[in-house]
């Protein structure tokens, strides 16, 4: 946090008073970075639903990172898998949730965006599991990316 000038600290002062607005526009900058970053962060969420309910392997490579890891436990088992592994698993899910007439529903539970982060935690049913899904996010080349995805199964 940039702390003022001693000369400002007299509330008075009109160096005191440019401080302020420095700080008041900074706050209402990042606000903005914010919500654009959230807009795009929350479609590639959108892109990661749809590739699974539409078993779509090419659009699971296109949103993961090249080094992201996939990992969780499902019935006790932990399950480490990379990029590949995950987007392979996608595609071999045979007929697609959507060619089995299955609805498709999420819940977004937690975003948080930053100028190059990102964190989303989303819940949504896949393979007749319920999973809660915590997605780290980076900007690479100005597009986001899934870096890595933790998840936990639940009945």
């Amino acid at each position: 946090i940039r702390r003022p000038p001693r000369s400002t600290l007299s509330s008075s002062s009109a160096a005191s008073d440019v401080y302020k607005r420095q700080v008041f526009n900074s706050k209402r900058k990042w606000k903005r970075v914010q919500m654009k970053n959230k807009k795009k962060v929350l479609k590639v969420v959108e892109d990661y639903i749809n590739s699974a309910y539409e078993s779509d392997g090419a659009m699971t490579r296109k949103i993961f990172d090249d080094d992201a890891r996939v990992t969780g436990h499902i019935n006790g088992k932990l399950i480490r898998q990379t990029k590949e592994d995950w987007a392979t698993f996608v595609e071999k899910n045979i007929p697609s949730p959507k060619e089995q007439g299955k609805s498709k529903a999420y819940e977004i539970l937690m975003v948080d965006t930053g100028e190059e982060t990102a964190v989303v935690k989303v819940k949504s049913e896949y393979i007749n599991i319920m999973f809660t899904d915590t997605l780290s996010f980076l900007r690479v080349d100005n597009e986001w990316k899934i870096y890595n995805k933790v998840f936990e199964a639940t009945n």
